[in-house]
């Protein structure tokens, strides 16, 4: 069965701009708070991990669009 942490207040918000490695989202576990980084240059197009929500380890928590015309 995979492993079940919950979402906490996360840094960026829907149309913000993203670095690659910038801290996206943070997720608690029972253990420790982890930093989600972004996995590329880009804008937040969705969040779809909301503040509190309980997500899987597979779980896909933001879009983001990496067009490089958006990205300056």
């Amino acid at each position: 069965m995979p492993r079940i942490d919950r979402v906490v207040p996360r840094h960026k918000r829907v149309g913000g701009l993203v670095k690659r490695d910038d801290d996206l989202i943070d997720v608690e576990t029972d253990k420790a708070v982890l930093e989600t980084p972004s996995p590329a240059d880009g804008i937040v197009v969705q969040i779809i991990a909301t503040d509190g929500a309980t997500v899987a380890v597979d779980q896909i928590l933001a879009s983001i669009d990496t067009d490089a015309s958006l990205v300056r």
